[in-house]
């Protein structure tokens, strides 16, 4: 549901506008994947994040970013998975 964490959101984008040295930084609500079960918010949060991050880098912009599948998962939750163990 939109709105959910936009108060986040804000307070988030606040932070990263005073860190680039930007006079501002617009929130923009979008949909993105979630989990279908109980456990996998932790990977589905920080994959949307990379595919955000990417997109940005390359497009220079946020619109059009595409919406991850569940099979964009399935190695990334084994690279996390790998990532912890090796700590």
């Amino acid at each position: 549901a939109f709105g959910f964490n936009l108060s986040e959101a804000k307070a988030l984008a606040f932070n990263l506008s005073t860190q680039t040295r930007r006079s501002s930084v617009k929130v923009v609500e979008a949909e993105s994947s979630q989990q279908s079960n109980g456990y996998d918010c932790g990977c589905f949060l920080l994959k949307n994040a990379q595919n955000v991050t990417e997109h940005f880098e390359a497009k220079k912009g946020l619109q059009s970013t595409p919406k991850l599948r569940e099979s964009d998962m399935v190695g990334f939750r084994r690279t996390m998975h790998d990532l912890i163990l090796s700590l």
